[in-house]
């Protein structure tokens, strides 16, 4: 494909078919060689998160990485009377917290999104 405008940037945001692994990860080197994380590794480590979360229902995660830093955002339907800044904030928090941990990588940005309500199916009784 075409380089555009960006033709020195090592990161891609789609993995193409090619093994150049830096396209869709991240690279952490240290002394004893380089640490490969690519965007599964993330998703799986903030799904992890989110699984602590009752309020959160059938909860998805999409990690973009580029330049700039790691994204991620969080997509689920969360559980009647829950409070969302306060949910929200704490797992925002937690996620950043946890993937640190991990990777000692910081996450830019993690952006929750409702995309509404759990409404438990009703019993028909017919």
């Amino acid at each position: 494909g075409g380089h555009g405008q960006y033709g020195h940037v090592k990161i891609k945001f789609s993995s193409s078919g090619d093994n150049d692994e830096s396209r869709s990860g991240l690279a952490i080197k240290n002394d004893s060689g380089t640490v490969f994380l690519n965007r599964d590794t993330f998703e799986s480590m903030i799904m992890s998160v989110c699984r602590n979360y009752p309020e959160l229902v059938s909860p998805k995660v999409d990690v973009s990485i580029a330049e700039d830093g790691v994204k991620a955002n969080i997509y689920a339907l969360i559980m009647p009377d829950t409070v969302v800044p306060t949910l929200s904030s704490k797992l925002q928090e937690n996620i950043m917290q946890v993937v640190k941990k991990q990777t000692t990588i910081e996450i830019k940005e993690a952006n929750v999104k409702i995309k509404g309500v759990y409404v438990e199916p009703k019993k028909q009784n017919s």
